[in-house]
């Protein structure tokens, strides 16, 4: 529903840091147009930049540019691997309607998000930007088999292991008793896992990741498959698996899942994601038709 006229505040524009827009301030922007689609009579700015700086090693490494559109999704993983580590980026989000008019025609597949590497090459694919981005920052594990192990746990985060969020919201404890033993993912076929509810599924997915975190001998995923593997190491996929659960850890503890629950508030704990939860550059959670909702992440700043 479009608010009235004059119930609108007209947008000041962005004030400029040193190399980018004021964070808070295009919060304020993006709750004021509504959501992605800018379904009300805003007229302020469409097209934003966050700059997250270089810290530490990184202090003095060339940023990389990422555009995407003003949400989450495909782009909050790369943009977390970044604020993670410290490495220095430009993140340039868009509206719908700015990314239709001036952004889709000149780009390789039409698609967002967009990624520019430090040598100019334009990636448009989000599983190829994951990569480059976890590599760069050091979160793809050390050496060609531990890349490819961090490969194999997100392709599994993605497939069998992947979290249904409305599933996961939907879970009773007793429903989760009943099932134990039955949805082990060493113990089933890919086929009777395609035969699975919603629900079986969800659990499946569950005890396959405590499963390994239990095991792991670092605490983190890649400490979980052995033979000196990732010692001590965060990875993309840590992360990946951090944001899939973030929302229910209450849930995970009432369900039996107090190691994932641990999890959650272990990596949300890390200096670095911390450093981002503190920085106001993470995007606003976005509900039906798009539209901007606060959360406990991004609260919507008060008029």
């Amino acid at each position: 529903m479009k608010r009235p006229a004059s119930a609108q505040k007209k947008a000041k524009p962005a004030k400029a840091a040193k190399y980018g827009d004021d964070p808070l301030t295009v919060r304020r922007q993006l709750f004021e147009a509504g959501g992605l689609m800018v379904p009300n009579t805003y007229e302020g700015p469409q097209l934003w930049t966050l700059a997250g700086p270089g810290i530490g090693k990184f202090a003095k490494a060339k940023p990389v540019e990422l555009i995407y559109f003003a949400l989450r999704s495909l782009g909050q993983l790369p943009q977390m691997c970044l604020e993670y580590a410290g490495y220095p980026y430009m993140l340039k989000v868009v509206t719908s309607p700015e990314f239709r008019e001036k952004l889709k025609p000149t780009l390789i597949f039409g698609r967002l998000p967009l990624l520019r590497t430090l040598k100019g090459t334009e990636l448009v694919q989000s599983k190829a930007i994951l990569r480059y981005v976890a590599n760069l920052c050091g979160l793809a594990g050390k050496g060609e088999d531990e890349r490819a192990s961090c490969d194999m746990l997100h392709e599994m985060l993605q497939t069998e292991g992947k979290i249904d969020g409305g599933a996961l919201a939907a879970l009773q404890p007793d429903l989760v008793t009943a099932m134990q033993g039955q949805t082990d993912m060493k113990a089933i076929s890919r086929r009777e896992f395609l035969d699975f509810d919603s629900t079986q599924k969800a659990v499946a997915a569950l005890k396959c990741w405590s499963d390994l975190l239990e095991k792991s001998s670092s605490g983190w995923l890649l400490g979980s498959l052995g033979k000196g593997q990732g010692q001590g190491s965060v990875s993309y996929v840590d992360l990946a698996l951090y944001w899939e659960l973030q929302e229910h850890v209450q849930k995970l503890q009432d369900c039996g899942f107090p190691l994932l629950a641990s999890y959650v508030e272990k990596v949300e704990g890390l200096k670095g994601i911390q450093r981002f939860l503190q920085s106001n550059r993470m995007m606003p959670k976005t509900g039906d038709g798009y539209l901007y909702v606060g959360d406990r992440l991004v609260p919507k700043p008060e008029d």
